[in-house]
């Protein structure tokens, strides 16, 4: 891939761009479903029970954002 076609990826879809339309929602359930797990963590029953499933989502989440602000 270019330089180029990682921009238009990581950008805005334009209409007919599978990837970046893909891309875009991609992003958009991670953000919802990191709010979710925020949420569900301050309840510490819980947080208890799904610790590692928490944990393991968040460095998951870290890794696709800090990938995402490096290439853009």
């Amino acid at each position: 891939m270019t330089r180029k076609r990682i921009f238009e990826i990581i950008e805005k879809s334009k209409p007919g761009d599978t990837a970046s339309a893909a891309f875009d929602w991609f992003i958009i359930v991670l953000i919802t479903v990191n709010i979710t797990a925020v949420i569900a963590a301050s309840f510490t029953d819980i947080e208890k029970g799904y610790s590692f499933a928490l944990s393991s989502f968040e460095y998951f989440s870290i890794t696709v954002f800090t990938a995402e602000y490096i290439l853009r």
